[in-house]
């Protein structure tokens, strides 16, 4: 398991540029992944910098500065209202994995979706990350064509 102090979380400023994710993005390719390439893409096109109401995007840092997962949040387009978020370009270096820093960033972004968002909606097609959603409270839909699982937030307020 992971040492909280051995990470940090810092949220991408849509003014600035994306931090190196270079290697993240290398390996994901090599693991058939273009959706880091994607991210990197859309941000310094300007076509998606997470930066609408409620959205964000987040990466961990470990003690010796390197990048080793990354994620955000979208308004979700396709849902036809303002409460759905979509998670998106979540993704954890191969060699953290199984440490907790997925789990870390994950309840990170959620935490600071409830604020915005009702629902939370993600599409998957690999096994092990569904099998990570899941154990996360994400439920499995075949509903939809645009996202394979959804999570209902609970905005608690106290009265």
């Amino acid at each position: 398991m992971l040492n909280n102090n051995d990470i940090h979380i810092h949220r991408v400023n849509p003014a600035d540029p994306l931090p190196d994710i270079s290697s993240l993005i290398d390996e994901s390719l090599s693991e058939g992944f273009r959706f880091l390439q994607r991210l990197e893409d859309d941000y310094e096109s300007e076509s998606n910098r997470f930066s609408l109401e409620g959205e964000g995007l987040w990466y961990i840092m470990n003690s010796s500065s390197d990048v080793v997962a990354i994620g955000g949040i979208n308004r979700q387009k396709s849902a036809g209202d303002m409460s759905t978020g979509r998670l998106r370009r979540f993704y954890v270096r191969s060699a953290d994995r199984g440490k907790g820093v997925g789990a870390i960033l994950l309840a990170h972004i959620l935490s600071l979706s409830a604020d915005h968002f009702h629902r939370i909606v993600l599409f998957t097609d690999t096994v092990k990350a569904a099998h990570f959603y899941e154990k996360h409270g994400f439920l499995k839909t075949d509903r939809y064509r645009d996202y394979t699982h959804f999570k209902e937030l609970m905005t608690q307020r106290i009265l």
